[in-house]
């Protein structure tokens, strides 16, 4: 089972991920927490993009990006909605779950998502990004009060098009946390969907549930060799 993104647009997602997932490593959660009722998704948004290229560009994280990428996945699952990200990626399969197989499920699917997105390699390359990279706040679209996304466009030194990324959030509390990124109308938790999809109906979940755990732990066997 594997993502079929090319690598731009995966090493793009992992700077968006790596966005979301860096929020107090680059002193957002302070921001967040005495200003968040003043501001709109897009406005946190905003100052996330802003402080993780800041984040990436500085001399410690370029000397340890080892360390750098262990602190940022401390962080996930306080800036990260790993259960909502679950939900949807499951679609109608999520509702025949009890509440102990949902959350082992999400952390299952956390891990995953973790283990490629913020692999050295993305990592490595988001960061190389970050040198000669543009953001652009397009518009917030609403959906009523726990929902918005946060549309932008990334532009690469290079690239004569910009790349179309999309943050999908959900209100908790006075935190808009993500639980998509959409990369050139690609939806990171869709394409999951889909596989998943064929995995229940001819196999049954049992057998996504293993072909999950088997992938987290080929790619951090092969991580732990590079």
């Amino acid at each position: 089972m594997s993502i079929h993104m090319p690598t731009i647009r995966k090493a793009v997602a992992a700077f968006a991920l790596v966005a979301v997932f860096s929020l107090a490593a680059t002193g957002l959660f302070g921001f967040f927490e005495r200003s968040a009722q003043a501001s709109d998704a897009m406005a946190q948004m905003k100052t996330l993009a802003d402080n993780i290229i800041a984040q990436a560009q500085t001399s410690e994280c370029q000397a340890n990006r080892v360390s750098c990428r262990d602190k940022l996945l401390a962080l996930v699952e306080a800036h990260w909605d790993t259960l909502e990200m679950a939900r949807n990626a499951l679609g109608v399969h999520w509702k025949s779950l009890d509440d102990n197989e949902r959350r082992r499920f999400a952390k299952l699917f956390a891990d995953l998502t973790e283990s490629i997105y913020l692999s050295r390699a993305n990592i490595s390359r988001a960061e190389g990004y970050t040198r000669n990279l543009k953001v652009d706040f397009i518009r917030e679209i609403p959906d009523g009060d726990t929902y918005s996304q946060v549309n932008t466009y990334i532009t690469l030194q290079g690239r004569e098009k910009p790349i179309s990324v999309n943050y999908r959030l959900k209100r908790d509390g006075n935190v808009w946390k993500a639980y998509d990124v959409v990369v050139e109308g690609i939806s990171v938790v869709a394409n999951y969907r889909n596989q998943f999809n064929r995995v229940i109906n001819t196999k049954g979940y049992p057998a996504l549930v293993q072909e999950l755990q088997d992938r987290v732990q080929r790619v951090h066997a092969s991580a732990q060799g590079t």
